[in-house]
């Protein structure tokens, strides 16, 4: 009976894994669809649309933060957790037993510590 109990405990860690996974993948899909990028017809139509990126991503980068104004922490399913609203991607974090997991750290320091500070309100074990 131990030897069952700890295998439907490790299939338990591992579904939640595999959740995280694919909330990653989900805010990587989303990413791109908000980018909504074009394939220039040539050479020339190719560096005017480089040169415009250049100008523009600071813009696009300030919308697609702006789809998600509300900062939270979502728990998706037992021991997982999902920062959003804090930049531009999500961070999950997975509780384990005696220690955390946590999956995109953000894109500076800055906000990372913010996240941090969010999840450390659920739970205070190690990373």
């Amino acid at each position: 009976t131990k030897l069952i109990l700890l295998d439907s405990l490790l299939q338990e860690r591992i579904m939640d894994i595999l959740i995280a996974v694919f909330l990653v993948i989900c805010s990587t899909l989303l990413t791109l669809a908000v980018q909504k990028k074009s394939k220039p017809k040539n050479n020339n139509e190719k560096i005017k649309k480089s040169m415009k990126n250049k100008v523009t991503a600071s813009k696009l980068l300030d919308e697609h933060t702006q789809e998600f104004p509300k900062k939270e922490v979502i728990k998706v399913a037992d021991n997982v957790y999902c920062a959003i609203g804090y930049g531009l991607a999500n961070s999950i974090m997975i509780e384990g037993e005696d220690g955390l997991v946590i999956i995109d750290t953000m894109e500076c320091v800055e906000v990372g510590r913010e996240v941090m500070a969010a999840f450390r309100l659920i739970t205070n074990k190690p990373v």
